[in-house]
């Protein structure tokens, strides 16, 4: 049970650090160029889909 706990605590703390990250990404992004901003939409999709993914598995165990 406290294995399960830490996960969420852990799992909290990865959102947190995540939205800080997109903070500074979204402060950044406004001085990347056109072309760029497709790239990195792209990159980070596909990020988001790996998460995803990651979730599934660990839901599945």
């Amino acid at each position: 049970m406290k294995q399960a706990f830490t996960s969420k605590s852990n799992y909290r703390h990865l959102i947190q650090t995540g939205f800080i990250k997109v903070k500074l990404a979204y402060a950044s992004v406004k001085s990347i160029p056109p072309e760029w901003k497709l790239m990195y939409a792209l990159i980070i999709i596909m990020g988001l889909r790996l998460v995803a993914i990651a979730v599934y598995v660990i839901k599945q165990l």
